[in-house]
């Protein structure tokens, strides 16, 4: 559980670019520190943020210290998602043997690492494990999308429950399907949802670039 520095458990390395997302920031650290697997290390760098993001970054250390076997934070000027999240690559340690990316406004659920490193330790043909993501207004609470993907509460007139469900309707295929993460649908578009592990061996080859539309595109 949380705070055992010398668990024998594959090292998990939880990378986190933050800009501008001083109200959001610090749930995002709290669903990481609430991670129900227990060998994590935590990277976040705060790209240039003009609100107290690295503020509210730092009042989280002292509590981040006593739960993760190592802890970096950093500071620069605003470079952009991409080189931020290749520096962050760059600073993981060399024991990693996976990296989960997660966003400074978003949160993880308690199992998430669990599950998904449970999923390619069983499978290593695998690279990539992903979940679905719930949907969250600005305040923190669940909601739905409506058809034109405005935020409604009412579940019974919602048209998609989660992010997963419309990216399935709207590329057209089931994300259960051999079509996921197939090449030939990753090059009309990225499909591939928020809060992903990934194997760090990944990265020795692999970038972020900033060339593509989204920041992971050339990546998947």
């Amino acid at each position: 559980m949380p705070g055992n520095k010398k668990s024998r458990e594959p090292l998990v390395s939880v990378i986190m670019p933050a800009y501008n997302h001083a109200n959001y920031v610090q749930e995002a650290i709290k669903s990481i520190i609430s991670q129900t697997y227990p060998n994590i290390e935590l990277l976040i760098l705060n790209d240039g943020s003009t609100d107290s993001t690295w503020n509210k970054i730092q009042e989280m250390r002292a509590e981040c210290e006593n739960r993760f076997s190592r802890v970096v934070f950093e500071t620069q000027e605003n470079k952009g998602t991409c080189l931020t999240q290749n520096r962050l690559l760059d600073l993981c340690s060399k024991k990693s043997k996976y990296i989960y990316v997660i966003a400074s406004d978003d949160m993880s659920v308690p199992f998430a690492i669990e599950k998904q490193l449970e999923f390619l330790e069983n499978n290593p043909e695998y690279g990539l494990c992903v979940g679905d993501n719930a949907l969250m207004d600005s305040e923190g609470k669940t909601c739905y999308w409506d058809g034109d993907q405005n935020i409604i509460y009412d579940k019974d007139k919602a048209k998609w429950l989660t992010f997963g469900k419309a990216l399935q309707e709207i590329r057209g295929f089931s994300f259960k399907s051999e079509l996921f993460d197939s090449y030939a649908q990753l090059f009309k578009i990225n499909h591939i949802p928020n809060g992903y592990l990934m194997r760090a061996e990944i990265f020795k080859n692999f970038r972020y670039s900033k060339e593509a539309p989204l920041e992971d595109w050339n990546l998947m």
